[in-house]
């Protein structure tokens, strides 16, 4: 019953949410206008839009051969971790040693997972110079 109670909670916490985002923000401007008054301080530049301010980009799209074998050997771990947990995840606790193998297969697959992921990452930004 309490299950059911917080699902219930929790699928109208996620629709009455989903309902807000599907609206487009409205701009202060608009509840200025509506209400009379003006701002006294001068209208700020769209800094998204505005190219003195956009950020330079320095770094080229090729990676370098270091940063295409870490990603490599990052893809590799994660798989090897993913097999490991699939692993820890299939054995049964009341076998001989089950427990053990289960937790020693869950833990090595997400510490392999988790060194091949921030491999994959730093291996991806590896670029060429200029």
């Amino acid at each position: 019953m309490k299950l059911l109670a917080i699902s219930i909670l929790i699928l109208g916490l996620l629709s009455s949410s989903a309902l807000a985002v599907a609206e487009s923000p409205v701009p202060f401007s608009s509840y200025e206008q509506a209400a009379g008054t003006s701002s006294s301080a001068p209208a700020m530049r769209d800094a998204r839009n505005d190219p003195a301010t956009a950020p330079q980009t320095t770094h080229s799209s090729q990676m370098t051969s270091g940063g295409k074998v870490i990603t490599g050997v990052g893809i590799v771990l994660v798989g090897i971790g993913a097999a490991l947990m699939g692993v820890g995840a299939s054995v049964n606790s009341n076998q001989i040693a089950g427990s053990q193998i289960k937790s020693v297969g869950l833990g090595a697959g997400a510490g392999f997972a988790g060194i091949g992921v921030v491999m994959i990452i730093v291996g991806v930004h590896k670029r060429k110079a200029k």
